[in-house]
């Protein structure tokens, strides 16, 4: 099976014999290490006179789905008492708590990251500005956020390439529900943020 580089173009082709487990199926690019990876239609095929079954499209995103469940599940339960929970939100100012969310996560002037302990309150906050290409720096948005090592990524939407990313990078996107990081973090400690599972296709959320 073929797969691709969005990031640097690379193409590199995987035996389907190695493909049979979705686990085995390579996350990130060999040449770069970026996790934006495209791959050819999987479909069933004879190999040595044994039908592999390769999942197909909606079998794939089940399985991302599933995964994602449970990344939401360790991150809220954490993995002891050590254990704490990342968020980044994007949002339109610096006023802490009280800034309000942008309604597009890429063109969000900045990225506000919030650690909880197990308790699921406050230990560290911090607002970082959004250096990606958007705001005349380098890299796209998804690789910005992803250098702040986040769990979970709360946001209005976003399109399906970003989601992809952050999928594959193993971070939890979760629909906002509210226009405040205040409000938001409430909500999430609260387990009323729904799971973001579709990218917008038609709206301009990088």
């Amino acid at each position: 099976m073929k797969f691709s580089c969005s990031n640097c173009s690379k193409e590199w082709v995987v035996p389907k014999e190695k493909l049979v487990y979705i686990s085995n199926w390579p996350d990130t690019c060999p040449n770069c290490g970026s996790a934006d990876i495209d791959h050819e239609k999987v479909e069933t095929v004879m190999a040595s006179s044994v039908v592999l079954e390769y999942v197909n499209d909606k079998e794939v995103e089940d399985i991302k789905r599933k995964k994602l469940e449970k990344m939401l599940q360790g991150v809220k339960k954490g993995g002891g008492d050590r254990m704490t929970a990342r968020i980044v939100v994007p949002v339109l100012d610096e006023s802490g708590l009280n800034a309000r969310l942008s309604e597009h996560f890429g063109r969000a002037p900045y990225f506000a990251v919030i650690d909880l302990d197990k308790n699921g309150s406050i230990s560290s906050q911090k607002t970082v500005s959004n250096t990606s290409e958007h705001f005349g720096g380098t890299g796209r948005p998804p690789d910005r956020i992803l250098q702040l090592q986040p769990n979970t990524l709360i946001t209005y939407g976003m399109g399906p390439r970003a989601l992809t990313i952050f999928q594959n990078a193993r971070v939890a996107v979760l629909r906002a529900n509210i226009n405040t990081l205040e409000g938001v973090i409430a909500a999430y400690n609260n387990d009323e943020l729904e799971e973001l599972t579709e990218g917008c296709h038609h709206a301009r959320h990088p």
